[in-house]
């Protein structure tokens, strides 16, 4: 099993681990956490109270990180308020403008938002073009999976720990006790 690349002598690498656990570590993640955590601050504010300062530090965190967009588009999926779970980079230009145009005729938010939101239902979508947030749409729980499917082979989150964790320990456990 391939494990995560990371430079030792990246000097942002705590940081990485505060945004997410990822297959490789991008510039271009410092660089959109930090308007996509502010998107989050501006349009959940108050509802997401309990997580709310542990956003606004990881915010001023990120926000010191000196770096630059290095790939041209890229799409990431939030849920849960902040935990990454798709991560795309460098997407081919005619999906990148598909989910665009695919996302522009529908509502960026819901109109009707509760006074109090239970994280783990919300599901944002980000687009960056370049140095530009230029879209964020929420998903429905279907649209997540239908995604997570889709791009399973380019999301660069790294998911083997959970893997391990759901199915790969479960299985030895098993043959160890059919072995005593």
């Amino acid at each position: 099993m391939p494990r995560a690349k990371y430079d030792e002598n990246n000097p942002y690498n705590i940081l990485f681990f505060k945004i997410g656990y990822f297959k490789t570590n991008y510039p271009d993640f410092l660089y959109d956490f930090r308007y996509i955590y502010q998107e989050i601050l501006n349009f959940y504010g108050d509802m997401i109270e309990p997580i709310k300062q542990e956003i606004e530090e990881k915010l001023e965190i990120i926000s010191q990180a000196n770096v630059k967009p290095s790939f041209k588009n890229r799409f990431y999926i939030v849920t849960g308020i902040d935990r990454v779970v798709l991560a795309v980079v460098d997407i081919d230009e005619a999906v990148f403008d598909n989910l665009v145009e695919t996302f522009d005729f529908l509502s960026d938010y819901d109109e009707f938002t509760p006074d109090k939101v239970n994280g783990s239902l919300i599901n944002d979508m980000y687009l960056f073009k370049g140095n530009k947030l230029v879209k964020v749409h929420s998903l429905t729980s279907f649209k997540l999976a239908e995604f997570m499917a889709v791009f399973k082979n380019e999301n660069i989150v790294n998911y083997q720990g959970a893997r391990d964790e759901w199915y790969a320990k479960p299985r030895r456990k098993a043959k160890r006790e059919n072995k005593s």
